[in-house]
């Protein structure tokens, strides 16, 4: 959570934007963005992806700072799926 905080933070210092600029730009109260700030609430997926498309970023650079894709893709699930047998459990039905 700390992370992400410190990411919203980053990212509205790198645009010059203020809590209030970034609370009118997704139309929230201003005191609903210092709750995202200080750690007491998560914004809702909405106002993620709007800050996304204000920031110039992508959900995992604003959430965790990293914009690599994520290490267990789903092919790789897919196949951990099929070596558990759960493939063959669908084939049953």
């Amino acid at each position: 959570m700390q992370i992400f905080v410190n990411r919203i933070k980053k990212f509205c210092e790198e645009a010059g934007i203020t809590q209030l600029t970034l609370a009118k730009q997704l139309g929230v109260q201003v005191n609903t963005v210092y709750r995202w700030t200080n750690g007491s609430r998560i914004p809702h997926w909405n106002d993620i992806t709007a800050m996304c498309v204000i920031f110039g970023c992508t959900a995992d650079e604003l959430m965790s700072g990293d914009s690599l894709t994520p290490r267990n893709s789903r092919k790789v699930a897919r196949s951990s799926a099929r070596g558990a047998g759960v493939e063959e459990s669908f084939t049953d039905i």
